[in-house]
């Protein structure tokens, strides 16, 4: 039975590896998994492996709606680059169409993720007990105030009548449906 139990675990782990290898030959985009990480999920699963938190994401979760500062639209379009480079662009800013090649490694990537952290028993309780799921959920919280505040900054550049990227590209830009295919 052992026997069994250790062959099925190699096995995993050698499709995990021939996945990650696979999505290796392409970087993931910031919205997939870098192959990189892969490897780690069991250690962030334990929390030994924490990403960091940069400090200014840290403030602005702990201040969203603050306006101080907020002089001019160059300030103001300096607060909202500073947002864009940890979270990338805003939801006004056109994207380009992935490839299907790109949209596939993203699969893998995940589905190697999927495979690895699948190799510690009971990972869900492991990681409310570790305080990974608690650190998950207030990078999560970070990462919506920040959203909200460049939000809010966007909505301060208007009243101001400063020119984009101050204020949003477009009136009507929003959340676009996925294709069907």
């Amino acid at each position: 039975m052992r026997h069994i139990f250790r062959a099925s675990t190699i096995g995993t782990a050698a499709l995990a590896a021939m996945i990650a290898t696979a999505a290796a030959a392409q970087q993931v985009d910031d919205d997939g998994v870098k192959v990189e990480e892969i490897p780690l999920q069991p250690l962030r699963d334990l929390n030994l492996e924490k990403e960091e938190i940069p400090p200014l994401l840290v403030d602005i979760g702990n201040h969203p709606y603050s306006t101080g500062g907020l002089t001019d639209c160059a300030v103001i379009g300096a607060a909202i680059s500073d947002i864009d480079i940890m979270l990338g662009p805003d939801i006004d800013v056109p994207r380009e169409e992935r490839s299907d090649v790109d949209k596939g490694v993203d699969f893998a990537g995940e589905t190697a993720q999927d495979i690895i952290g699948g190799l510690i028993p009971f990972r869900g309780l492991v990681r409310e007990i570790s305080g990974a799921k608690a650190q998950e959920r207030y990078l999560s919280q970070l990462i919506v105030a920040a959203d909200v505040r460049r939000a809010f900054l966007k909505g301060i550049g208007i009243e101001r009548g400063c020119e984009a990227p101050v204020r949003p590209l477009t009136d009507g830009a929003g959340v676009t449906a996925p294709s069907a295919d």
